[in-house]
């Protein structure tokens, strides 16, 4: 199955293609459901590779990103959510240093 895609076009409209979705009445429908942006913590101080295989202890879930070439990424996040993106008033890639690259940089109110 082939991702959407969600892309600016030109200066002022944006360029949304839903693979496998035919009828204007569904795509509507679809785009116009609410996402949600929830910021969690990575735990890294239990493989990931266990609690695929044994499930995820208490208090954690395994979630999946698109990986660079397709496929998923699993990671291990703690389940409490931090933050949510309504909180979020601005976010921007940063230029990093030398040894830590390109960073985000998120400003909450």
């Amino acid at each position: 199955m082939r991702e959407t895609t969600v892309a600016k076009e030109g200066e002022n409209e944006i360029l949304v293609q839903l693979p496998g979705i035919q009828d204007p009445e569904r795509a509507k429908e679809l785009i116009g459901k609410t996402a949600v942006l929830e910021f969690k913590l990575i735990d890294d101080s239990h493989p990931v590779e266990d609690a695929i295989k044994n499930g995820a202890a208490a208090g954690d879930e395994v979630l999946y990103g698109t990986a660079e070439r397709g496929g998923k990424t699993p990671y291990l996040v703690e389940s409490p959510v931090l933050m949510t993106g309504d909180t979020v008033t601005d976010a921007r890639v940063r230029p990093g240093g030398r040894l830590e690259g390109p960073y985000v940089s998120v400003e909450t109110r």
